[in-house]
């Protein structure tokens, strides 16, 4: 009788231990684009622009269920900072950093880049004009850091 003991609670102890996992514990993962950023740096052509303090106010809104909201600011001419854009829409992760967003004022015009995500900062990437006047091609990069 006492050896059945013994080996029953032996048995349910290798079980136990058997069973148990430690990734159990580590939760969803979540994408590392999940999350409220704010614009932290930015560049044309490979030259730093300033950012007033009305374009740190812009936030980027990454939701887990694939939804964005994006708030953009303007200095207006008096210097007061003013909302200029509230636009949802929704993203898509493609692939190991490629992101689709499409924003629902322009359903018809996704746009797909490459995300590089650094510690709480991640940047991106495009090609734009000069200007409204001049069709020059520019590179740019926009950088963001992570605040929720």
């Amino acid at each position: 009788m006492i050896m059945r003991t013994y080996f029953a609670i032996c048995l349910v102890l290798l079980i136990t231990c058997v069973s148990c996992n430690n990734d159990d514990d580590a939760g969803p993962v979540v994408d590392p684009i999940v999350g409220v950023w704010k614009p932290f740096k930015a560049f044309e052509a490979g030259v730093a622009d300033v950012l007033t303090p009305c374009q740190q106010e812009d936030r980027l809104r990454f939701n887990e269920n694939g939804s964005l909201n994006f708030k953009f600011y303007h200095t207006q001419a008096d210097g007061s900072c003013e909302l200029i854009e509230d636009q949802d829409g929704t993203w898509s992760r493609e692939g190991e950093r490629r992101y689709t967003t499409v924003y629902d004022f322009f359903p018809y015009q996704p746009d797909t880049h490459d995300f590089y995500f650094e510690s709480n900062t991640f940047y991106f990437e495009y090609s734009d004009f000069q200007s409204t006047n001049d069709p020059t091609m520019v590179l740019h990069k926009k950088v963001f850091i992570k605040v929720e």
